[in-house]
């Protein structure tokens, strides 16, 4: 359903207190405060979420809907619903949202559908470095639908870790990568850098699999310029 300018408006205050910090079930008024429970609370369900019924899940929409919500359903009446507003008209931008164009709210299925259509597509024909470039690619993509009020990274992470364990045999640490990785520069990044978000993926591996080798090979030639 398509919803204006004035209808969005409505729509997200409806979902914030009046100094436009996010309704949630503590009653923190608090952006910054708000911010950091987040960040704590999150912490804990990503380390819930492997145990969980969501690990048994296809990788599709639903599975994503079903990990933002697990992640935020102790703070937010809204965990797991898509967005209804679209960021361009109503500056939910996060760190690097404003240089980013995020998909319109109407557009967000669709949207996923064809990065899961990709993402699940033709795995037997690539090569292993191709593999890994196109995962990258995929959670890129992922990330640039932006689906969910809050929590986008993050979740897109977490599904996409799972992911690569199962599809690609790579073990990625996700405590390593969060804390030692800008994730939303990164995925921001890639439309312009896409190695460093291969390089990121690989170095919180802890599989120790032939991709370590190969991917040092890549680098080498990416970095000597030397057609792959």
């Amino acid at each position: 359903m398509y919803h204006s300018i004035e209808e969005q408006e409505i729509i997200l205050k409806k979902l914030t207190y009046s100094n436009d910090v996010f309704k949630n079930k503590l009653n923190i008024r608090d952006n910054a405060e708000l911010e950091e429970t987040e960040k704590l609370l999150v912490a804990i369900k990503a380390i819930q979420l492997p145990y969980s019924s969501i690990s048994k899940m296809d990788f599709d929409y639903k599975r994503l809907i079903a990990t933002n919500e697990f992640l935020l359903e102790d703070l937010y009446e809204f965990a797991g619903n898509f967005r209804e507003v679209d960021y361009y008209d109503l500056n939910l931008y996060g760190k690097y949202g404003n240089e980013v164009e995020f998909s319109n709210y109407y557009n967000i299925e669709k949207n996923l559908d064809t990065v899961f259509n990709n993402l699940n597509s033709f795995w037997d024909y690539y090569t292993d470095i191709e593999k890994i470039h196109l995962f990258s690619a995929c959670v890129a993509d992922m990330y640039l639908v932006h689906p969910f009020y809050r929590c986008n990274s993050t979740t897109l992470m977490l599904f996409s870790i799972d992911f690569a364990q199962e599809k690609l045999n790579l073990s990625i640490d996700p405590i390593k990568l969060i804390n030692n990785y800008d994730i939303e520069k990164l995925l921001y990044n890639y439309q312009y850098d896409n190695i460093s978000l291969i390089k990121a993926f690989i170095e919180c591996d802890n599989s120790n699999n032939h991709f370590h080798d190969m991917f040092a090979e890549a680098d080498n030639c990416i970095k000597n310029d030397i057609e792959l």
